[in-house]
């Protein structure tokens, strides 16, 4: 059974991690691994993630990529695969990563915006701003870690699909690892 509440989990600049990302070239081949190797699982896989916005300073941009969810004993894990993202030059390293290492850790925040400001004023700068419904995150850079921190507005709907996530990790037999969501 895994413990997935605050208290119990690492944190990052005092907050408790929700997940840890590494961007993979393939899903499923990732998922596989984590399955056998972490006995992570099982993984919600989101296909082709389309937000109503998303920006980079204030201008439009673009971020294409799948996402599968799984939770790892107390955090959970996320492996994606970008398709494309622009403006390239600047968000490639910032937001997908540089490979074989995490390219973040994503935490809940019921006020974003402060938070936000929070890290800039640490010298984290926002790099990507997304939108889709309920959903609200804001990716910043931190250059020491050599990865972003994403913050998650905390809404109904953010806090239902996590807990999702890890019911059906305390209930899982092995079987059918990677779902579609």
């Amino acid at each position: 059974m895994s413990d997935t509440t605050p208290a119990t989990r690492p944190t990052i600049l005092g907050r408790p991690i929700v997940h840890i990302s590494y961007e993979v070239p393939d899903i499923r081949a990732a998922v596989d691994m984590w399955v056998s190797t972490f006995g992570a699982g099982p993984f919600f896989l989101l296909e082709r993630q389309v937000f109503d916005q998303v920006t980079h300073n204030d201008a439009p941009a673009v971020w294409d990529h799948s996402a599968a969810f799984g939770q790892w004993g107390p955090i959970g894990v996320e492996l994606q695969h970008t398709f494309e993202i622009e403006p390239a030059e600047t968000l490639r390293a910032q937001v997908v990563g540089r490979g074989m290492s995490p390219n973040h850790v994503a935490y809940l925040a019921k006020d974003p915006d402060g938070e936000s400001a929070r890290l800039a004023q640490l010298g984290f700068p926002q790099v990507l701003f997304a939108q889709r419904g309920p959903v609200e995150l804001r990716f910043h850079y931190v250059p020491l870690l050599g990865h972003a921190i994403e913050i998650h507005k905390e809404s109904d709907f953010i806090l239902d699909f996590f807990a999702m996530i890890a019911r059906a990790a305390d209930s899982w037999d092995g079987t059918d690892p990677l779902r579609t969501v």
